[in-house]
């Protein structure tokens, strides 16, 4: 998957994300993490990297 490709499809995935369950955003050496907390209080981590 070329670069431009890759940028629309993540950029697609994390707005998606509601942005009122996000504890926090960082990039990371393996790209974007995401640590997001759902209504029952669970945080999760999202990371994203090419495949």
């Amino acid at each position: 998957m070329n670069k431009t490709k890759y940028e629309a499809e993540l950029l697609q995935l994390v707005n998606s994300i509601n942005p009122k369950l996000i504890v926090s955003a960082a990039i990371s050496e393996y790209g974007p993490l995401f640590v997001v907390r759902l209504s029952n209080g669970k945080r999760y981590n999202l990371t994203f990297e090419p495949s």
